[in-house]
């Protein structure tokens, strides 16, 4: 239990560099299967790559990236993709560091909660209760962000590969797979834990029904929000793909790109915690 002077971790301007980053992303995974539906049959972007639900993904990954490779004779296509290949890269190593942090402060704000003494002595905790109230349960959000970095690492290389005309391994797409895996996995088991934690607090039905009156007080801009954020996931309009789209034509656009994202992160975490004031006042 943390002392009651120390401050609170913060978790809203993480959480919102998050989204941000996740809008990015799904803006360049767009962007690259544009590419595919144009080159060929098959379908996916990078996270499609070693993953997924079918027991054959080591075909499956080595037949997407044959139509890259094939896309790629073009020389403006190749282009394309490497440069789409690389700045999602890049972006996601960001996001990896980004979410582990956000991980950890919701960890540190949800033990700050946590009576001095929980229901139950230790002795009678189960093994899985004992496990969540670990002071190094952190490290499995950093070992999921780690996962993400090797995983980003074999997808560059294998896309890399394949633009570049050679052949693709399968030893290659077997531990991109297993680096994919092991980060859900963490994040799986993490999200266990911190539930267990949580429950410990007693404090759920309490933060939800705060939570249901700060969000009916704010019913109309949580709407709003909402809508918008679902059209840039979604892309319904295409817009989105437009955005990341002129960011390849010019380093000028690249830059005005990267401005535009860090205004709208700006943006909406002042309308929040504009917001958040006018309820509490």
């Amino acid at each position: 239990m943390s002392s009651p002077h120390e401050p609170r971790p913060r978790v809203l301007p993480w959480a919102a560099l998050a989204l941000t980053l996740l809008l990015v992303l799904r803006s360049l995974g767009l962007l690259l299967a544009q590419v595919q539906l144009a080159s060929g049959a098959a379908f996916g972007d990078l996270e499609a790559l070693a993953t997924g639900p079918s027991l054959d993904f080591v075909a499956d990954t080595q037949a997407l990236l044959t139509m890259w490779q094939e896309a790629a004779t073009v020389a403006p296509v190749k282009a394309l993709i490497r440069w789409t290949t690389g700045a999602y890269t890049g972006v996601d190593l960001v996001f990896a560091g980004v979410y582990a942090i956000l991980l950890v402060q919701l960890w540190r704000r949800v033990r700050g909660h946590l009576p001095a003494y929980p229901q139950g002595s230790e002795a009678e905790w189960s093994r899985l209760r004992r496990w969540a109230h670990l002071a190094s349960l952190p490290y499995l959000a950093v070992a999921a962000a780690g996962a993400d970095v090797v995983e980003d690492v074999l997808r560059l290389t294998m896309v890399l590969r394949a633009t570049g005309g050679h052949a693709i391994p399968g030893w290659l797409i077997w531990l991109s797979w297993l680096a994919t895996t092991a980060k859900f996995a963490l994040l799986a088991v993490f999200a266990v834990f911190l539930v267990v934690l949580v429950a410990d607090t007693r404090k759920l039905r309490a933060w939800l029904k705060r939570m249901w009156w700060a969000t009916w007080r704010l019913r109309v801009a949580v709407a709003a929000v909402g809508l918008f954020a679902g059209a840039l996931l979604f892309d319904v309009t295409g817009q989105a793909i437009d955005l990341v789209r002129r960011w390849v034509d010019s380093r000028a656009d690249l830059f005005g790109g990267v401005l535009t994202v860090l205004g709208s992160a700006l943006l909406g975490l002042a309308a929040w915690l504009m917001a958040r004031r006018l309820v509490l006042a």
